[in-house]
């Protein structure tokens, strides 16, 4: 179970306004969430899962399910969850969880292109002038995985700490078979060729397509 917590919450009415038990309570549920930002279970089970004593649990859902008219979205009135389900008084669905995702999930993705860039002008440096017109040595010192051909006649080469941070960001794909796939259509259609600003949206691009069309 993992979860990012936005610092956002604690400058908001769950910190300012509390009680406390409400911002324990709301961090739980969203670690115990599933991708979808629902909780089936009962605050009982709640409560055996994370240690926290039941009481500490209740309190907090109650509030959470009242309107908050000082929630930055306000969506459902503010509310921090609904229920799953009008005839029971357990199982809830986490408001807004979609939207916080969908950001954390750019914010990710901008920070691996910042640090692929910065990883990509140290490989550079690595594989200066004494490795230049040695591709073999230069691939086994970069830790080359593929190679893909660009527009310009050169290759890009996708080196392992590129691959490494791609496997959590797509877990459905196969990024190394992938990658041979990317080649080959790459190599049958030249005229489709990416540049070098353009190869990394073309990548993503791919392993999106391939993680949508095998897991979520």
């Amino acid at each position: 179970m993992y979860s990012k917590v936005f610092s956002s919450m604690f400058n908001g009415t769950l910190a300012t306004k509390g009680p406390w038990e409400v911002l324990v309570t709301f961090t739980m549920m969203l670690i115990l969430a599933d991708k979808y930002g629902t909780l089936d279970m009962t605050a009982e089970v709640i409560s055996r899962t994370t240690t926290i004593p039941l009481d500490i649990i209740l309190k907090g859902i109650a509030v959470l399910e009242q309107p908050d008219p000082l929630s930055r979205r306000g969506d459902n009135d503010g509310r921090r969850i609904t229920r799953l389900r009008e005839n029971t008084d357990w199982g809830w669905e986490i408001t807004n969880y979609e939207y916080y995702r969908n950001l954390r999930t750019a914010e990710e993705r901008q920070l691996y292109f910042r640090e692929h860039k910065r990883k990509q002008r140290a490989a550079a440096k690595l594989t200066g002038a004494a490795l230049e017109g040695n591709d073999d040595v230069r691939k086994v010192a970069v830790g080359v995985v593929e190679t893909l051909p660009l527009k310009s006649g050169e290759d890009f080469a996708v080196i392992e700490e590129l691959v490494a941070e791609l496997e959590p960001l797509y877990p459905a794909v196969d990024i190394k078979t992938t990658l041979r796939e990317m080649k080959g259509w790459l190599t049958g259609n030249p005229d489709r060729r990416k540049t070098k600003r353009g190869i990394r949206k073309f990548i993503c691009g791919w392993l999106q397509r391939e993680q949508e069309k095998h897991g979520s």
